[in-house]
């Protein structure tokens, strides 16, 4: 798993993303100085080549799209919405960082400890649950026909159980639940290809 800092962001604001061939050179050049450089420099040294490694990986590009999401993501508000960019699933607002968590595809890799979960910021209220079992899972089908992935036919989600979390919970209402699902094709889609992790705050990569 890749993860980038804050710092990672502050230095591309200030010297851009180098390309391929100016990083190229610049391995090559520290590889030949490396053999004489004083043992308590090395540190630093490795540290150095780091950040250059960061800052020319494809991550570091999408991580720059995620610090302008995060931007636009607080400006808009905390209310739910349809994502449809992968930095914007990244920079998810709490209420929408719940419900993605309750798309299966990435919430199987989640639940293996494969996936980052946008860290601190998610509170798993049922750990290991997925899909209908699931609350939140439930919460965002309940009513709505979906495909089965088995039969290749499509049926109605009903549960019969109360779904809300807390007495005082609103029911999702459609236009919600279709911003959610809608928001559930990309998170799916870039969990399937396993490059990106749709819940890693500083786009960073499963």
């Amino acid at each position: 798993m890749t993860t980038l800092t804050s710092s990672d962001y502050f230095d591309a604001m200030l010297y851009g993303v180098p390309d391929e061939q100016k990083v190229s050179r610049f391995r090559e050049a520290t590889a030949r100085v490396a053999a004489y450089i004083p043992q308590h420099f090395q540190q630093v040294h490795q540290q150095v080549v780091n950040t250059v490694d960061r800052l020319s990986n494809l991550n570091y590009r999408n991580a720059m799209k995620v610090a302008t999401a995060h931007i636009q993501s607080a400006w808009v508000g905390d209310y739910i919405r349809p994502l449809e960019e992968l930095a914007d699933i990244q920079a998810a607002c709490p209420v929408m960082q719940r419900y993605i968590m309750a798309e299966p595809t990435y919430r199987a890799l989640y639940n293996q400890g494969q996936a980052h979960g946008y860290g601190k910021d998610y509170v798993d209220m049922q750990p290991g649950a997925l899909k209908n079992n699931h609350t939140d899972y439930q919460r965002v089908v309940h009513g709505l026909w979906i495909d089965d992935e088995d039969t290749g036919m499509s049926e109605q989600c009903v549960y019969h159980t109360d779904i809300s979390n807390d007495d005082d919970e609103d029911d999702l209402q459609l236009s919600q639940q279709l911003a959610i699902t809608s928001t559930w094709l990309t998170a799916r889609y870039e969990s399937e290809q396993k490059r990106f992790d749709i819940g890693c705050q500083l786009g960073g990569s499963l």
